[in-house]
């Protein structure tokens, strides 16, 4: 029952690290291994030894009480050589009994009380040469087996403690200083000994720890080679492994494939690059170095993108050949609107200006007004959507002079004026008199700062005010046409940049536009190399910004340059752009023509 019932607790003395759970049946195994190993050298050295003793104490001893104590020994140690020798080649179990463990703690308790009985009933206090040689033997012992015994705790405690207590009892039992020194020292020493034991313990559970630690990480990176070599396989991409000598580690199913017989590093370019095989198949490859010197070979097939590629290439040519006949149809019909849209103007403003006598009923005179304004309206529709179609189809020239961007400001401004006095706006001019020179297409820069203050006036409630600033920003003019209007909504903002799109806002509905305003402004200062922002909060108002080159654009139109003389501007060579108050004395021209 001791047996089964101490070990646990010199267990426990130990630490109690075998309860973990990890542990807990793992270490019975590698205590039985190892307790297998020793018990052999065990047995083999501790029987000789008690022959030896006895025959030391032959003299002083009664005979057959030494007989009998060896054979006592001699007998279960025999039996336990020969089935530990016995299982030395035996397959490491997978889990052990507690009981085995256990009867090796009894057999310790076995032999170490049978040399605490000899250190009892063999001490001679007559001769303490014996008793000195007795000491030496015991301590031996129990020195000599910290490396078999400390692996189970209670087999060290079962064998030190019973062998060693006896000889400490008989020490102090002479009652001389000698003796009791030897008792001190005797049991000095089996305190040292069993400290030495639990270090040995200790570092018997790390080094069991670290083996079953290093079989989890061999476990764990077989079954990561596994998963890898799977996941390389299974991939869509090929994939190959070389090592810095160019001898192949890895390769899927799919790298032999394109590559049949083989690569070798040598053969290979380091970087990323579009190659053709024999097949016809197009790859793009990617080959990098590791850290070793060796180097990752990938290939993806782009065979399909290509293909798309090719078709989109096509598709985008028709595409842009569509655009270009739309362009060019727009262009061919707005010009061939406003002809006659200039008669109608024209005759309008002949019937509003009564240039051929007074009209006996004045509502003539109020309806060839509105004729003469939906007319005007109409072509500034057309011209719009020329000038679009012409950026569109990249015709549009520019006729780059250096310009007083002051005055084209306050030439739009009075064309406005009387929209934003009939409307109860406020529409003042703060810019400088000083300005850096700027060239850019003043007809062009004029229609801009026009489109950017009519949307103002148009979209701020009366009592607002717009108010046109410029200033210095980098190497960047900015001119600012700043309102305290509605304003944008934010997920609004991207519709006014698109060719006919509005605001979706009850204000918005109810004013005259089409939605080229804004785009065609955009249009215009980027090919002045300069852009556009728009900043608006609902509610508050909003701020466009032109921002011009200080410096001069660059510009195709160096065929117009040429021809021009030195020092003269570069001009548009359309017919049709021209200033709205020509149109009248042409129409009046073509009545005269008309009635001749």
């Amino acid at each position: 029952m001791l047996g089964l019932i101490w070990p646990r607790l010199a267990d426990s003395w130990a630490g109690g690290r075998t309860q973990e759970k990890w542990q807990e049946a793992e270490v019975r195994v590698r205590q039985v291994v190892q307790m297998t190993k020793y018990a052999p050298v065990m047995t083999a050295f501790n029987v000789p030894t008690a022959m030896l003793t006895a025959a030391v104490l032959w003299d002083i001893v009664p005979n057959l009480a030494l007989l009998a104590w060896v054979l006592i020994m001699a007998v279960p140690s025999a039996f336990v050589f020969y089935a530990s020798y016995r299982k030395r080649n035996w397959p490491v179990p997978r889990s052990v009994s507690r009981r085995v463990v256990d009867a090796s703690a009894a057999y310790a308790l076995f032999l170490g009380s049978l040399w605490g009985a000899a250190g009892f009933f063999f001490f001679s206090t007559d001769s303490i040469v014996h008793e000195v040689f007795l000491a030496f033997v015991i301590g031996g012992l129990v020195a000599g087996v910290v490396p078999a015994l400390s692996i189970v705790p209670a087999a060290y405690l079962f064998f030190s403690v019973p062998a060693l207590t006896p000889l400490i009892i008989r020490f102090i039992g002479n009652f001389d200083q000698l003796s009791l020194i030897m008792a001190l020292m005797a049991a000095m020493y089996l305190v040292a000994m069993i400290s030495f034991a639990r270090v040995g313990f200790t570092s018997f559970l790390d080094h069991a720890r670290t083996k079953r630690d290093n079989a989890t990480l061999a476990d764990r990176l077989a079954e990561a080679r596994a998963n890898l070599v799977d996941a390389i396989e299974s991939s869509s991409d090929a994939f190959a492994l070389f090592d810095e000598e160019g001898r192949s580690i890895i390769k899927n199913t799919k790298y032999r494939g394109y590559f049949p017989e083989g690569r070798q590093l040598r053969t290979l370019s380091v970087g990323t690059f579009e190659q053709q095989l024999v097949s016809g198949e197009w790859l793009k490859s990617s080959n990098r170095r590791t850290r070793s010197g060796g180097i990752v070979s990938v290939h993806t097939s782009i065979s399909e993108l290509k293909a798309r590629e090719a078709e989109a290439i096509e598709a985008r040519r028709v595409a842009e050949r569509a655009n270009r006949m739309k362009s060019e149809f727009l262009a061919l019909m707005s010009h061939e609107l406003r002809t006659p849209l200039n008669a109608i103007i024209g005759f309008s403003d002949i019937l509003k200006d009564e240039l051929f006598g007074s009209h006996s009923d004045p509502r003539y005179k109020e309806y060839s007004l509105d004729i003469a304004d939906s007319g005007r309206h109409l072509l500034q529709v057309i011209n719009d959507i020329l000038d679009l179609s012409k950026i569109e189809a990249g015709r549009f020239e520019l006729s780059l002079e250096t310009i007083d961007l002051r005055r084209i400001a306050q030439s739009a401004v009075r064309l406005l004026a009387q929209n934003a006095e009939s409307g109860g706006i406020e529409l003042r001019l703060e810019m400088p008199t000083a300005m850096p020179q700027i060239t850019a297409d003043s007809r062009a820069v004029k229609q801009m700062l026009v489109n950017l203050i009519s949307n103002a006036v148009k979209f701020t409630q009366p009592g607002g005010e717009v108010v046109v600033t410029s200033e210095t920003v980098g190497e960047e003019y900015a001119v600012c046409v700043r309102d305290t209007g509605i304003g944008i909504a934010a997920d609004q903002m991207e519709r006014v940049f698109e060719p006919f799109g509005q605001v979706d806002s009850g204000f918005s509905r109810k004013e005259e536009g089409t939605g080229l305003g804004v785009p065609l402004v955009r249009s215009l200062i980027e090919l002045h190399g300069g852009r556009l922002t728009i900043e608006s909060e609902v509610g508050t108002g909003t701020e466009a910004t032109l921002f011009f080159r200080v410096k001069p654009p660059k510009t195709d139109s160096s065929h117009d340059a040429a021809a021009a003389g030195p020092g003269d501007p570069v001009i548009a060579h359309d017919p049709e752009d021209m200033p709205l108050d020509t149109v009248a004395p042409r129409a009046e021209q073509r009545v005269a023509n008309y009635r001749a």
